[in-house]
């Protein structure tokens, strides 16, 4: 009985023991869910963090809109706490006193502290960085008159007397039996005749027409003949059968242009062979197929007000160019085409621009050659630009250099820097950091196939940016967008083609459109994704004045499913034309997917050659409309059930 008894005081003891563990440890456990620092105030803490990151992101979104409106107008940046009362802010916040709510009345941070977290951020400004000082320019120099003449002289062989200093004077050596002609080179609105003495005894005086036409030709037998023109203003001295191989030209003389403030003098010469004198001011000479290897140093010497600075095209023979080529142009404002399809020049003279302070444009600079190598100073004194396009494109450049744009604030249009440089893997993050005027990014990085990557903030300064039309075409190799790529592009409106053909994407982020509110175009923008498996649901959704979804996802072979609400907040969508056009896994059609799209009125071949549909039905949108605006919408698709069923005009082009 004893033991009993000791049993039970031993059992009773061990009863108390774990009640009172159990007591203790639900006092844990309320302490962890409802203390200080509980789960749940932990939850509820994050949720106050996320709201305040969103309160700070659409802060700062709607003081870059404010102050890219106060620089359209050439107004003061305005103060941060504008946003307080700008219509976007105010759609999601109210100011109650000294605290900033949601609209359930919920506070989320103080006045105070919202306008000091907006002023600190780095991106608001001019970016979060400095604008870099203008570079002091060398000194210009002085402008060179025109070497006097003296008559008679023998050039090259050739003697010129004083009664011919007035014309252009040319040593042309045949080949072969061939037929020279004067074309028409650029259009001038007022008719003019050129004389010409062909220096085989004939002799024409003509209007120089377009190519193709028999007036202005004359046959040559082989051996060497002086050309001498009178008159020249616009022509291009050309082979009459495109044989340009058949004759070599050397430039004896100049002669006299008019004087030509409209700079409407403009001469193309094919195959010069050499160039005797330095060009006078009043003409733009194109140099088309040049046989010369040396450019003459002081070629351009002479040349000080003129502002389209002659250029050579598809000169092979070419392989180096003078750093002072330049130096007296200082009226140049446009470089265009200068040494376009030279593609045996490996080099670029550091200090080739740097006296042209006045230069606006350039494009086709040094496209189609050998160069390997950019120096990183090269348009340093050019603070005057606006414009530069296909400047590298077709070289063998294989690296960027970061500073290559910095001193050129003032540019407004970059396209086509580097096209077909299949040598470039990386671009560098700041290469537009200080282009922060600039409207139009069209073809910017395009047809750089083995471009692996896109740095996150390219684009981050480039709060004016408004087009990003075939930004990204053709780059093979490119695996991933990054999510915040045109996060502060708040003013751009043309997507188009901007990712097409990038067969290496997989994936498209949710959110890369998400402050994108005024995008009007998405047309062929992930045109030929072929890697392509899903299209993020909410893609779209801010971009409530888009208005042209065609080709959109044409091409994009390997999408299964369409989300249903993909579209639904594209109010002002109007063409779906190809939309989904060859998506041959596509296998379903949501039935309301452009429900919401009351504007939209071109669904042509929308869903043509979706092989894998096995139903098809009219989208009800369809219905208001004429045929010709939806025919061929679901042509190719053979495989659906109804296929044979449904109206021709569904089923034909």
């Amino acid at each position: 009985m004893k033991k009993i008894q000791k049993k039970k005081g031993v059992t009773l003891v061990a009863l108390a023991i774990t009640i009172i563990i159990m007591l203790l440890l639900a006092g844990v456990v309320m302490q962890m869910a409802l203390g200080d620092n509980g789960l749940i105030a932990k939850v509820s803490q994050s949720k106050i963090e996320q709201a305040r990151a969103e309160l700070y992101e659409t802060a700062k979104i709607e003081y870059l809109s404010l102050k890219t409106k106060a620089i359209a107008k050439d107004e003061e940046e305005p103060p941060v706490s504008e946003v307080l009362s700008a219509s976007g802010f105010l759609a999601k916040y109210d100011v109650n006193g000294d605290n900033i709510t949601d609209k359930k009345g919920e506070v989320i941070d103080t006045k105070d502290n919202l306008l000091a977290k907006l002023s600190g951020m780095v991106s608001l400004g001019s970016g979060g960085h400095t604008t870099p000082s203008t570079p002091s320019a060398p000194e210009t120099p002085s402008p060179q008159p025109y070497p006097e003449q003296s008559y008679p002289k023998t050039i090259d062989g050739v003697t010129i007397y004083e009664h011919d200093k007035d014309k252009m004077i040319l040593k042309i050596k045949i080949k072969e039996q061939t037929k020279l002609a004067i074309r028409q080179n650029t259009y001038i609105p007022d008719p003019y005749n050129v004389e010409v003495e062909w220096g085989n005894w004939g002799y024409d005086v003509f209007r120089p027409d377009y190519s193709g036409s028999a007036n202005g030709e004359h046959e040559y037998y082989p051996g060497e003949y002086t050309m001498k023109i009178t008159g020249a203003k616009s022509f291009s001295l050309e082979s009459g059968e495109w044989r340009d191989d058949k004759y070599e030209i050397t430039v004896l003389h100049w002669g006299k242009f008019e004087s030509d403030p409209n700079e409407q003098n403009n001469i193309r010469l094919n195959s010069v062979k050499d160039i005797k004198m330095p060009e006078p001011n009043d003409v733009t000479v194109e140099y088309n197929q040049a046989l010369l290897s040396n450019v003459p140093e002081d070629l351009f010497k002479y040349k000080p007000t003129r502002k389209k600075i002659s250029f050579f095209q598809n000169s092979q023979n070419i392989t180096s160019i003078p750093e002072d080529l330049y130096k007296y142009n200082t009226g140049m404002i446009d470089a265009s085409y200068v040494f376009h399809g030279c593609n045996n020049i490996t080099s670029i003279p550091e200090g080739l621009f740097k006296y042209n302070k006045n230069l606006i444009s350039i494009s086709m600079m040094f496209s189609n050659n050998k160069i390997t190598n950019i120096p990183e100073n090269l348009f340093k004194y050019n603070t005057e630009l606006r414009s530069i396009s296909y400047l590298f494109a077709a070289t063998k450049v294989s690296n960027i250099p970061e500073n290559l744009f910095k001193y050129n604030t003032k540019l407004q249009t970059i396209s086509l820097l580097f096209s077909g440089s299949n040598e470039i893997k990386t671009v560098p993050e700041d290469l537009f950091k200080y282009n922060t005027e600039v409207l139009n990014f069209n073809s910017v990085l395009s047809n750089l196939r083995n471009l692996e990557s896109i740095p996150e903030n390219l684009f981050k300064y480039n709060i004016k940016a408004i087009n990003f039309q075939n930004a990204f075409t053709g780059n093979e190799k490119l695996k991933i967008i990054p999510e915040n790529l045109f996060k502060n592009n708040i003013e751009a409106n043309d997507f188009s083609g901007t990712f097409q053909g990038c067969q290496e994407l997989e994936s498209i982020p949710e959110n890369l459109f998400s402050n994108n509110s005024k995008v009007i175009n998405f047309i062929y923008t992930f045109y030929g994704l072929k890697k392509l498996k899903a299209i993020p649901e909410n893609l779209f959704k801010n971009n409530i004045e888009a208005e042209n979804f065609g080709g959109v996802f044409q091409g994009c072979i390997e999408i299964e499913n369409i989300p249903e609400n993909l579209f639904d907040k594209n109010l002002e969508a109007k063409d779906f034309n190809s939309s989904f056009l060859g998506c041959i896994k596509l296998n379903n059609i949501p039935w309301n997917l452009f429900q919401n799209n009351n504007k939209s009125n071109n669904f042509v071949t929308t869903f043509s050659d979706c092989i894998s549909l096995t139903y098809v039905n009219l989208p009800n949108r369809c219905y208001s409309l004429q045929e010709s605006q939806y025919r061929g919408i679901f042509r190719g698709c053979n495989n659906a059930y109804n296929y044979d069923s449904i109206p021709e005009s569904w089923k034909s082009w």
